[in-house]
């Protein structure tokens, strides 16, 4: 028994299935995926909300919106290929505080001022000037007697609280479909969210 005919679309479509099982083609969606984390959680700051779509309490001292008074926060969001995914990580010592919400218990610490000045001349200088000496330490005791209390203003979905819940959700599987049809070649669906 003897085939003929034109192999050539079996073989587009061998290539394209073998682009999309490679070894690398996880560590490539990882990275897509974590970028489209990292645009989740710009959202959040920019619209004042956890991942689930609820608004952060509103600030009680100052006006603006929540956790963008320096930006730095907002700004040390990063994502990171991992063995079986990616890792999406807000590398600041009180994000954990804001994510979670804390209470600060009632504390006293002192809050002051060193005069620097320079031994030659007598005259007061600035703090990183090479020849130095302390002149004067002022101090004054402050006191946070009642404590403080940060609302949780959850930026990362957790399992405990909703998984991805439908706005990541639907990001990222969007993001995974559109990566998928363009691995193999296929023409795009129009925008519709894939599910």
């Amino acid at each position: 028994m003897a085939l003929s005919g034109d192999f050539s679309k079996l073989d587009l479509l061998r290539r394209r299935v073998e682009s999309v099982t490679r070894a690398g083609m996880v560590q490539d969606l990882a990275a897509v995926m974590g970028v489209a984390a990292m645009k989740q959680v710009a959202d959040s700051f920019r619209q004042s909300r956890d991942p689930y779509g609820n608004a952060w309490e509103p600030l009680k001292h100052r006006d603006g919106k929540p956790l963008l008074d320096t930006g730095r926060m907002a700004a040390s969001v990063n994502s990171a290929v991992v063995d079986r995914g990616f890792r999406i990580s807000i590398p600041v010592k009180y994000a954990p505080a804001h994510q979670y919400g804390a209470q600060v218990a009632p504390h006293s610490r002192l809050r002051g001022r060193t005069l620097w000045h320079n031994p030659k001349t007598g005259r007061l200088v600035g703090r990183n000037t090479r020849l130095r000496t302390v002149y004067e330490t002022q101090a004054k005791p402050a006191t946070f007697a009642n404590g403080i209390t940060i609302p949780r203003r959850q930026m990362l979905p957790e399992k405990s609280t909703g998984g991805l819940g439908p706005i990541w959700g639907r990001a990222l599987n969007r993001q995974a479909a559109t990566f998928i049809r363009k691995r193999l070649g296929a023409p795009s669906t129009g925008g519709g969210d894939a599910e």
